[in-house]
């Protein structure tokens, strides 16, 4: 419980005022106090990255779009999601799972970029 409070209490640090609809869909904090955002509003999933309140990079992706080229799978033991964001040239690939087989139920997540089929970069996240 004390994990899901602290994603609602991270919804005022997104990139832009949330309303009554929409839904975090996934927020943690990077090693170096970066937030890591996945937003769902109005049709859109909307992707931040950067400092708390000010974002250093954000853009959107239609739902549909997004869940046309990602993955998700909730079997025995545990779950995990990837959603498919692309922007402009980059493919942004936030990813988060849960381990429901331990007491502690771990999450881990983050977001991997690429450019083509080229990794660019993996973010892991520190804190959720």
């Amino acid at each position: 419980m004390k994990k899901y409070l602290g994603l609602f209490l991270l919804a005022g640090l997104c990139s832009s005022p949330l309303l009554a609809e929409d839904y975090i869909v996934f927020s943690c904090f990077t090693a170096k106090g970066k937030q890591i955002a996945l937003i769902e509003s109005e049709g859109y999933y909307e992707y931040s990255f950067g400092k708390p309140g000010k974002p250093e990079l954000v853009f959107k992706n239609k739902i549909a779009d997004v869940e046309a080229r990602s993955e998700k799978w909730n079997g025995v033991g545990s779950y995990w999601e990837a959603y498919n964001l692309k922007n402009g040239q980059y493919y942004y690939v936030v990813y988060k799972s849960e381990n429901r087989v331990s007491d502690e139920h771990e999450f881990s997540g983050g977001v991997t970029v690429s450019k083509g089929d080229k990794e660019i970069a993996t973010v892991s996240c520190e804190r959720f």
